[in-house]
């Protein structure tokens, strides 16, 4: 096969996937079952009843976003031959740090305990980034002689970013945040645009409902705008980076996606700190004006367009799969355990299923 089929093949199939997997997110995530996973009795608060810890759908997705992004760069990067010891110590400690940045930022902002920001999360990964990669190469990458290209580990990080920002919001359909404006209340043209293609979030434990009053109206279906626009970066982006043109590609990710979170915060909803120009479109802004001469600064020629087939053998090692577990577990066990929403539960026996002792 040849090479420019092999990657066109990849696009294809992932864009398909994606297709397949938002039509049916889009449709079924805004009701009221889909917001909690699994509720685990704790402690018992009276005779018969348990407090019970939800594990939500929100982790669910957002550690399949986080693990999904991660396979994508560790495909292409494996691509390029890059030391995969040296990727592997500078995600670890993107994730170290990002994780609880996630948190710790949105309380902040928005002056609440148990909530989450990704924009805050990538707005620090973005800005150690660069740090890190020199680092590497200045301990790791000297004794155990390799060098990472930051040219082609940005273009890497921003394709794989684009994909992991765009199925993370399928976790915010699920829970109910970052919702869109209602549509009652927008423009006539928006109205007209979305007269079809909303989101009606159903559900007291949503947070669109129990935060901004909104069960049953239609919404400007922003998350699922975000999770196609960043996606459809990443396949772009994909394309472009197997292409051999990895600083087109990490040019055009992260300009799509910094760019689509300036502008889409203009039809959302949810609280983000009660300023007209939000903390997070601020550091979208900050974070363009803080990368982009980095990535002009990396410029060099490009290298031949690489070969998929080779990349995608990273992700059948078994250190790969060990790995990309753990990541998945970890944040999900972070991101997942809600502290919004309790649960209350009573076990009983049913006795008409109780066999005879006679």
């Amino acid at each position: 096969m040849e090479h420019a089929m092999q990657k066109e093949i990849f696009v294809a199939v992932l864009g398909l996937f994606l297709l397949l997997l938002f039509r049916w997110a889009f449709r079924h995530l805004p009701h009221e079952k889909w917001q909690i996973l699994a509720v685990i009795p704790c402690h018992k608060t009276d005779v018969k009843r348990w407090h019970g810890l939800n594990l939500t759908f929100y982790g669910f997705f957002i550690a399949s976003a986080y693990t999904f992004a991660l396979s994508i760069l560790l495909v292409l990067l494996h691509t390029t031959g890059m030391n995969l010891i040296g990727v592997s110590f500078i995600m670890a400690a993107i994730l170290a740090v990002c994780l609880p940045a996630a948190r710790i930022i949105a309380q902040i902002v928005e002056k609440k305990a148990g909530t989450l920001t990704v924009a805050g999360a990538s707005f620090v990964g973005l800005l150690i980034l660069p740090w890190l990669v020199y680092l590497t190469n200045q301990t790791l990458g000297r004794s155990m002689d390799f060098h990472i290209s930051l040219r082609i580990m940005l273009a890497a990080v921003s394709t794989a970013y684009a994909f992991g920002e765009g199925i993370g919001r399928l976790a915010c359909i699920s829970f109910g945040c970052c919702y869109g404006k209602p549509l009652e209340s927008c423009s006539g043209l928006i109205q007209f645009l979305f007269r079809k293609f909303h989101m009606v979030f159903n559900g007291p434990t949503k947070k669109a409902v129990y935060a901004g009053n909104l069960e049953g109206k239609p919404v400007v279906p922003i998350q699922a705008l975000t999770a196609m626009v960043c996606c459809l970066a990443g396949l772009v982006g994909s394309y472009l980076f197997l292409s051999g043109f990895f600083m087109t590609a990490a040019l055009l990710t992260f300009t799509i996606t910094q760019g689509w979170r300036i502008l889409s915060e203009i039809w959302r909803a949810d609280y983000r700190g009660g300023q007209r120009f939000s903390t997070y479109q601020r550091m979208a802004i900050a974070s363009m004006l803080y990368m982009l001469p980095v990535l002009w600064l990396t410029i060099s020629p490009d290298m031949q367009p690489v070969d998929i087939a080779d990349g995608l053998k990273v992700l059948w090692q078994p250190a790969t799969i060990i790995g990309l577990q753990l990541v998945w577990a970890a944040v999900f066990l972070y991101t997942g355990r809600s502290q919004v929403i309790n649960a209350g539960l009573e076990f009983f026996v049913e006795k008409k299923y109780i066999g005879s002792c006679e």
